[in-house]
C-alpha cells in the first residue's frame, strides 16, 4: 500500500492501516530506541508510547516528512521526556536476559565490547552512530529525521565516531 493511501486510512481510524504501520516500522523503531537507551523495558515503553501518540495524533501529520520519519521523531522526543523523568536510568548490565532473536544476534559476544562502548557515549553520540551506521539510514534521511543541516549530521558522526574510537582504543580494543 502507498504511504498516501496509509495516511488517509490511518486518519479515518482504520485498525488496518495501524497493523500495517506497526509492522512495518516497529523493528526500526525498536531497534533504533534500544540502541540510544541500551533498556529493552524503556525501549519498549517509547515505542508503546509512540504508536499511540502517533494513532491520537495523525489527524496533524502534514506530510512534510515520511510516516517513519515522523513516527521516529516522536519516539525520540517520548525517549527525551522518560529522561527527564528518570534523571538516572541504570543501563542494563544481563545482555543473557534479551530473548528477542534480532537484540540477541546483535549482542553476541563479538558485539559486546561495542555495546558497552556505546553505553560510554552521549545520548545524541548514541542517537547518530544508530540512525547512520547501524541502521543504515543515509545522511539526507538523518538530517531529516533529526531536523537538522546535513553538514550538522556529518561532523556529529564523525564527533561521535572519533569519540567511540578512543573509547575502544581504552577499552583495549586497538
Amino acid at each position: 500500500m502507498d504511504e498516501s493511501k496509509l495516511i488517509e486510512l490511518l486518519k479515518r481510524g482504520d485498525k488496518t492501516a495501524k497493523e500495517i504501520l506497526v509492522r512495518s516500522t516497529q523493528d526500526f523503531l525498536f531497534n533504533s530506541v534500544m540502541q540510544i537507551c541500551h533498556d529493552r523495558n524503556l525501549a519498549e515503553d517509547v515505542v508503546v508510547d509512540a504508536y499511540l501518540y502517533a494513532f491520537k495524533y495523525i489527524k496533524n501529520f502534514r506530510g512534510e516528512s515520511s510516516l517513519k520519519t515522523w513516527l521516529y521523531r516522536i519516539a525520540r522526543n517520548t525517549l527525551y521526556k522518560h529522561y527527564k523523568k528518570i534523571k538516572n536510568i541504570e543501563l542494563s548490565d544481563n545482555i543473557s536476559t534479551l530473548k528477542d532473536d534480532k537484540i540477541e544476534s546483535f549482542y553476541s559476544d563479538k558485539h559486546e565490547l561495542l555495546f558497552e562502548a556505546m553505553k560510554k557515549l552521549n545520548f545524541d553520540e548514541r542517537e547518530i552512530i544508530t540512525l547512520v551506521d547501524i541502521e543504515g539510514l543515509s545522511y539526507e534521511e538523518t538530517s531529516e529525521i533529526l531536523g537538522v543541516p546535513m553538514g550538522t549530521v556529518k561532523s556529529r558522526l564523525f564527533r561521535a565516531r572519533d569519540k567511540l574510537r578512543n573509547i575502544l582504543k581504552d577499552m583495549g580494543y586497538f
